[in-house]
């Protein structure tokens, strides 16, 4: 997989349209720049949730639970989260989930809690840890670092949600300050 994986990649940057949606608004991956896009190749798909503008503390969820359209089966190859404004250091863990967790305790700017109804359906954790500072200071993006690409196959639909743990104690200035993107291929 490891071989194939830029292949697949690479094929989808030549072929865009095999990625769906029009050529004038596809970015070099094939991909709409902004917005969802799934393919037999490749997965893009973002979420701005509404957050808080208090100060978070470490352990808090960020942005409450959060759908991805990403297709039944495939890997996750990236993860990032940017940050538009406010202060930020730390990183974000993201709880990736095969259906929607429901056991409460997914509420922006509270405690993270899970039952164990919500870890049964936990896929994985990305530590969004690799953070760089952009633009004098404005924008902070931060990337999963993980080795290999994360996989996943879901018992029902094409949407993994996601839930955002601060670690560290953020402040953001705006509502829609955080918006998080999820890569991969089918």
């Amino acid at each position: 997989m490891r071989k194939l994986l830029p292949a697949l990649l690479a094929a989808c940057a030549l072929f865009p349209l095999l990625a769906g949606g029009e050529a004038s608004a596809q970015s070099a991956t094939g991909c709409p720049a902004v917005g969802q896009c799934t393919s037999s190749l490749y997965i893009v798909s973002q979420s701005t949730p509404t957050i808080s503008t208090s100060a978070y503390t470490s352990g808090y969820v960020l942005g409450g639970i959060q759908p991805f359209r990403t297709g039944a089966w495939g890997f996750i190859t990236n993860a990032e989260v940017t940050f538009n404004s406010g202060s930020f250091s730390g990183s974000v863990n993201l709880l990736l989930f095969s259906a929607s967790p429901t056991g409460g305790g997914t509420t922006d700017h509270a405690a993270l809690a899970l039952t164990s109804t919500d870890t049964a359906k936990l896929i994985g954790v990305l530590a969004l840890n690799n953070c760089t500072t952009l633009n004098s200071g404005t924008i902070v993006q931060c990337q999963a670092t993980q080795a290999t690409p994360q996989a996943f196959a879901l018992p029902a639909g094409n949407t993994i949600y996601a839930v955002a743990q601060v670690v560290g104690t953020p402040t953001f200035a705006g509502t829609t300050d955080a918006t998080f993107t999820l890569s991969g291929v089918q």
